[in-house]
């Protein structure tokens, strides 16, 4: 599992290519949903790991508790022991790792369905045709004309403005 996610690997998507956009996403989507899967599992194996070591160095330190420095055998004596052992430290750091891993895998999940819900709007954009030239609803289409016959037939429209200086 890579420790970064490249986000212009599918992220980005083009208004102009959306039925291609829409073919890739379930593909990509599952792509990204196994690698989460796979974060999980490792993660899981970490923490069974640090699980293992931690019984071990428990059982150690209870066997030989002169070598490790513990006096009176007791929970917190000996956990204390263990949490100070190196290999408890690298067990712990791989589960974090792992962890992380997890939650760089959740991420890109996440924004492949906000990816999903982006796409579902640039649809419904498209095909309201968002980017067209503003066009008058058709009740306001006729009243704009009958103002304008109104302005016309009163005398009151005058044509269009001409500049100050234009003429001159």
């Amino acid at each position: 599992m890579p420790k970064q996610v490249d986000e212009s690997e599918f992220l980005h998507y083009s208004e102009l290519e959306l039925d291609r956009e829409w073919q890739e996403q379930p593909h990509t989507f599952h792509k990204y949903a196994v690698i989460l899967a796979n974060a999980r599992l490792d993660h899981d194996h970490a923490k069974q790991a640090l699980d293992l070591v931690s019984a071990e160095l428990s059982r150690a330190i209870r066997a030989n508790t002169e070598r490790f420095g513990v006096g009176k055998v007791t929970e917190d004596s000996v956990q204390i022991a263990v949490v100070v052992q190196a290999e408890y430290q690298r067990a712990v750091r791989f589960l974090n790792e792992a962890k992380y891993d997890v939650d760089i895998a959740k991420a890109a999940v996440d924004a492949l369905q906000q990816k999903k819900s982006a796409l579902e709007n640039a649809v419904v954009l498209w095909s309201r045709d968002y980017s067209a030239v503003p066009r008058l609803r058709p009740e306001d289409n006729q009243r704009a004309r009958e103002k304008q016959e109104e302005f016309v037939s009163t005398g009151r429209y005058e044509g269009p403005k001409r500049k100050l200086n234009e003429g001159r």
